[in-house]
C-alpha cells in the first residue's frame, strides 16, 4: 500500500498522535525538545506550554499550539532540521509532502525480505537530502548539483552551459538547499548559496564526462541545516568506486522540473561500451540533470546526465560513473582533503 497524503493544517486524531510520538522520539527529553522550539520556531517551551508537563504531554501541547497558530509546517520542518535522521520524523514529513516520498521501497523490500531496516534506510537517505540543491540561474530552476565537500559542488556541464558559453554570468548562479512544498501550499524556498569568485575547479564538456566541479563562497556542508541553530552540520557526499551490475536497484535525488526534492527509483539496464556510462530506466525530468545516483545501499556511484540528448548509447537515461570523475586530477586533488 502507498503512502497517504495527510494534510497539515487540520489533523486527525491518529495524524496527532502520529506527529506526537514522532516529536518524542526525536526529542527524548522536554529539555530537549525546549531546545528545538526555542530555535527552530524562536519561541519558549515555558510559554506554550506552562505547566511543565511529562515529555508526551509536552509534545501533545505543542502540536496542538502549532495548529491553532497555522504553524504546523514550521513545526515539522524545524524538528526535522535539528533532527535530520530520525526515521519517524521523516516518514510524518513524507507524508504531509514535507519530504520526497519513499514509496520507492515497494519496489525494493518485499515483506520479510528486507537486508536493512527500513527505518535505517529512510535515515540514510534523509542524510543524503540535505547535501542535494536545485541549481538556479537568473532566477530559474535550471538542474541539480550535490555537495563533495564542505564548499564543493558537482553538477552536469551541461546544465551550466549558458554559463560557460558567455551567455549567462556566474554570479547569476544560485545553489538552492532546502527547498520545500508543503500539502497546504505553504513553499520553503530553502538556503541559497552563490559561487565564490575562483568557482570553476574543474569541468568536462559532454561528450566527455560531462561535469563541472564547483567552489561555494561559503562552507554549506560545515554549516547547520537551514542555518537553524542547534541544528546539525549539513555533512557532504562520499563518492564510492562501484562495479555496476545489469539490473541492480537505482536512486536518484532530484529536482525535477525545477519542482521540491523528489526521489526516483529504477534500475541499470546496461554498462555502456565506453565503460564511462551505466544506462538506467530512473524516472527524470528536465532539471534532474546533476543529481546524484546512489545504489540500495545509499553509496553514491553515478552522476545522473538525460540519455536520449546526452546519452545516446542508452534507450532512456544515462549516468556518468562517479569513480571516472573522481580520478580526474584536479577532483582528486580538491577531494583529497576530505
Amino acid at each position: 500500500m502507498g503512502v497517504q497524503h495527510l494534510t497539515v493544517g487540520n489533523l486527525t486524531g491518529e495524524q496527532w498522535k502520529r506527529l506526537t510520538d514522532a516529536l518524542s522520539a526525536a526529542f527524548p527529553s522536554v529539555s530537549r525538545l525546549e531546545m528545538m522550539v526555542q530555535f527552530g520556531l524562536n519561541e519558549r517551551l515555558a510559554d506554550l506550554v506552562p505547566d511543565k508537563p511529562r515529555l508526551n504531554e509536552a509534545a501533545f501541547e505543542l502540536v496542538k499550539w502549532a495548529q491553532a497558530e497555522g504553524r504546523l509546517s514550521q513545526l515539522i520542518v524545524a524538528a526535522r532540521n535539528h533532527n535530520p535522521g530520525n526515521p519517524k520524523l521523516r516518514l510524518f514529513a513524507e507524508q504531509v509532502a514535507l519530504a520526497p516520498s519513499s514509496r520507492a521501497l515497494e519496489s525494493v523490500f518485499s515483506p520479510g525480505t528486507a537486508l536493512v531496516s527500513v527505518e535505517e534506510w529512510r535515515e540514510r537517505m534523509s542524510l543524503r537530502e540535505l547535501c542535494v540543491c536545485r541549481i538556479d540561474i537568473g532566477g530559474f530552476g535550471n538542474g541539480t548539483g550535490f555537495l563533495l565537500g564542505p564548499s564543493l559542488l558537482l553538477t552536469n556541464w551541461h546544465v551550466l552551459c549558458e554559463v560557460f558559453k558567455g551567455k549567462r554570468r556566474p554570479d547569476s548562479i544560485v545553489c538552492r538547499f532546502d527547498y520545500k512544498v508543503s500539502s497546504e501550499g505553504t513553499l520553503g524556498k530553502g538556503i541559497e548559496y552563490r559561487l565564490s569568485t575562483d568557482w570553476l575547479l574543474d569541468s568536462s564538456p559532454i561528450e566527455d564526462l560531462d561535469y563541472a566541479l564547483l567552489n561555494l563562497r561559503d562552507s554549506a556542508g560545515s554549516e547547520p541545516v537551514s542555518n537553524q541553530q542547534g541544528a546539525p552540520n549539513r555533512g557532504w557526499l562520499k563518492p564510492e568506486p562501484h562495479e555496476f551490475q545489469n539490473a541492480e536497484h537505482l536512486f536518484i535525488i532530484q529536482h525535477p522540473e525545477a519542482t521540491p526534492m523528489k526521489l526516483g527509483a529504477g534500475r541499470v539496464d546496461q554498462l555502456a561500451a565506453n565503460d564511462k556510462r551505466v544506462c538506467h530506466d530512473v524516472d527524470t525530468e528536465p532539471g534532474s540533470s546533476g543529481s546524484p545516483c546512489f545504489t540500495m545501499d545509499w553509496n553514491l556511484v553515478a552522476l545522473h546526465q538525460h540519455g536520449e540528448q546526452f546519452a545516446p548509447e542508452c534507450g532512456k537515461n544515462g549516468a556518468i560513473k562517479i569513480a571516472k570523475i573522481i580520478a580526474q586530477p584536479r577532483v582528486a586533488g580538491a577531494l583529497q582533503a576530505f
